[in-house]
């Protein structure tokens, strides 16, 4: 956390997106996969050739977490997902808001999706290309944190392997609890510009892993 408090003297924005990214899924992951899914899931986001991040929030449950709606059906040994997530960081990467209207806008490669199985609260790591997972809106003209590329996602049918549920089934209130409480973190932050990304990395001592794919897609924004 406090290479994200430093990023984010800099730009707010672009700390949270390096927050959803290396938080919210990569340390979320580690902590709660066995041990075949972080050989699996993890390297392409440690290496910085995959951008990922977590769905908590959807279009009629901000705040209020635990009220989520999108579910996961179990058939065998797959879950059905179907549902909307909103305001998710990281959905759409590159394009943008301002200079670059004329890029193409991704979808981000990997995110940790909350959903409920008989209404207990499961997570799943759900990856782009997987029939069903879209890119619905995305959300421009931010007031600001722009450097933070924020969508809407969409799940119509998405067919998600046992082997991609993090943690037991209904087991996963307390790990979304944890990312409120991340993002909270990050609220505090808003507003502090008085240094530099350089200067952040200086004082830590951390080298920090921002791939040119990542910087573009957070300059677009900017």
């Amino acid at each position: 956390m406090i290479i994200n408090e430093e990023l984010s003297t800099s730009d707010p924005g672009f700390g949270l997106a390096y927050l959803a990214h290396s938080v919210l899924y990569v340390n979320n992951v580690f902590v709660n996969a066995n041990e075949e899914q972080r050989k699996r899931l993890l390297p392409p986001m440690c290496t910085g050739d995959a951008i990922g991040g977590v769905c908590m929030s959807e279009p009629d449950v901000g705040t209020d977490v635990l009220g989520l709606r999108c579910t996961a059906v179990k058939k065998g040994k797959e879950y059905v997902l179907n549902g909307r997530k909103m305001w998710i960081t990281n959905g759409a990467i590159n394009g943008g808001v301002s200079r670059n209207e004329g890029l193409e806008i991704e979808l981000g490669d990997a995110f940790l999706v909350y959903a409920k199985v008989d209404g207990k609260i499961t997570s799943f790591v759900v990856e782009k290309g997987m029939p069903g997972f879209s890119l619905g809106q995305q959300i421009k003209h931010k007031l600001g944190m722009r450097a933070s590329g924020t969508a809407e996602l969409v799940f119509e049918d998405v067919v998600v392997p046992e082997r991609n549920r993090i943690g037991e089934e209904g087991k996963a209130s307390i790990c979304m609890a944890w990312c409120v409480e991340c993002e909270l973190h990050v609220d505090a932050q808003l507003g502090n510009r008085e240094s530099h990304i350089s200067g952040a990395v200086r004082r830590t001592g951390f080298v920090l892993l921002v791939t040119p794919r990542a910087l573009r897609s957070a300059a677009s924004r900017s």
